[in-house]
């Protein structure tokens, strides 16, 4: 009987990858700090300072760091041809952020509509984080949210797990369980909605492109609109991005405006990656 040869990583591969990547390597490392400290007796304070997002920031890149090279070692991953250039162009560039922009638009509705579901103090809070983000830029939330978490996590998600996936399964099956796979990694409800739909795009990038290039630079724009949003354009749509008490939606014209700006930029991306 002839057997189907199977590459990595599979699903299974990619949930054991997840976990270690988001909890157990931070968890060792963390552990290790913390008995480095209480051994020199070192206080440190409970509440938040900016010195801890920092810890948390070198945290994540050790954790990354030592996955690859676990997963290079193991495996004899290939990682070279993941960072090709050539199929990344300007043109490519303009529609990405376009699209991403409606999807934002998009998006903000959603969690309007989702007010309406109880207990949604989770909403609030994502919400509260995302616009302190906004008002409030700071190095640690650039580097952590702009610079290095879209490459490590499109590393792993698009250059690991989606490439792993494609020899495994049809394209069709891959994308879409690994855009639910990359939803799932975010551990809560809602970023599961938005990360699911923001993954089936950065695979289908990948798709088109075989390179992270472009899945790394709308992962950046995609998590930095809120800053462009509040800080650089200044727009103040109602109920845009800013989650109000009373439940109310953004203008019908600005839904509108976020739904054609996708369906014209897929439009535009297809054309433009079928010559």
């Amino acid at each position: 009987m002839k057997t189907t040869k199977r590459y990595y990583p599979n699903i299974f591969h990619s949930i054991i990858i997840i976990l270690f990547y988001n909890s157990i390597i931070p968890f060792i490392l963390k552990s290790l700090i913390c008995l480095f400290l209480f051994f020199f007796q070192v206080k440190i304070s409970v509440s938040f300072k900016p010195q801890h997002y920092y810890l948390n920031l070198i945290i994540n890149i050790l954790a990354f760091f030592l996955l690859i090279y676990y997963l290079n070692k193991k495996n004899n991953l290939e990682f070279k041809d993941l960072f090709s250039t050539k199929t990344f162009s300007y043109n490519i560039s303009i529609w990405i952020i376009l699209l991403l922009f409606g999807m934002s638009f998009i998006l903000s509705e959603l969690f309007n509509l989702l007010q309406y579901i109880p207990s949604n103090e989770t909403l609030n809070s994502m919400a509260e984080k995302e616009i302190k983000f906004g008002q409030l830029p700071s190095l640690g939330f650039f580097l952590s949210l702009v610079l290095f978490g879209p490459l490590f996590e499109e590393f792993i998600f698009r250059g690991i797990i989606l490439k792993g996936y494609l020899e495994n399964y049809s394209p069709k099956k891959a994308l879409i369980i690994s855009a639910l796979v990359f939803g799932l990694a975010h551990m809560n409800i809602y970023q599961f909605i938005t990360a699911s739909i923001s993954g089936l795009f950065y695979g289908w990038l990948y798709l088109k492109t075989k390179s992270i290039i472009p899945c790394i630079f709308a992962h950046s724009i995609n998590n930095s609109i809120d800053f462009i949003v509040i800080n650089l354009l200044q727009i103040k749509i109602p109920n845009y991005i800013l989650i109000s008490d009373t439940s109310q939606f953004q203008p019908l014209w600005f839904d509108i405006l976020g739904i054609a700006l996708v369906i014209i930029s897929i439009y535009q991306l297809k054309k433009i990656f079928k010559n």
